[in-house]
C-alpha cells in the first residue's frame, strides 16, 4: 500500500526510469514504452493515459508542471530506490500512514 503525496510520485519515477537504470537506454525520453514522453509532452497522450493528477503535484500550468516533472524525473538517476523505504513488506509511507492502514 503507498501514501499519495510524495511516495507515489517516488513510484511513478521509478518506474519509468527502470530502462535507464537497466542500461537499455540513457534516458527515460528514449523508452518508448512507458508514460514518460506523454506525460513529459514529447509525445501525444494516448485516450487510456491519466497524467492530470501528476502534472499537478508541480505546477498548475502544464508547460511547467512538464518541466518540472522532467527535472523530478532526472534527479531521480541520483536517488536510492523507493523500496528501501518499504516497511513491514508492504507499505509504503511514513509512520501516520502506515498506523492508520494497519488500524482498519
Amino acid at each position: 500500500m503507498v501514501e499519495k503525496d510524495s511516495y507515489l510520485l517516488e513510484l511513478a519515477r521509478y518506474i519509468v526510469l527502470n530502462p535507464v537504470r537497466a542500461q537499455m537506454v540513457r534516458n527515460a525520453k528514449q523508452w518508448p514504452w512507458s508514460s514518460y514522453r506523454a506525460t513529459a509532452g514529447y509525445a501525444d497522450k494516448p485516450p487510456c493515459l491519466t497524467t492530470d493528477w501528476i502534472l499537478a503535484e508541480f505546477s498548475e500550468s502544464k508547460k511547467q508542471a512538464q518541466r518540472r516533472y522532467c527535472d523530478f524525473v532526472d534527479a531521480g538517476k541520483r536517488q536510492p530506490s523507493p523500496w528501501q523505504q518499504l516497511k513491514n513488506q508492504i507499505y509504503l509511507g511514513n509512520d501516520d500512514f502506515i498506523n492508520a492502514v494497519q488500524g482498519k
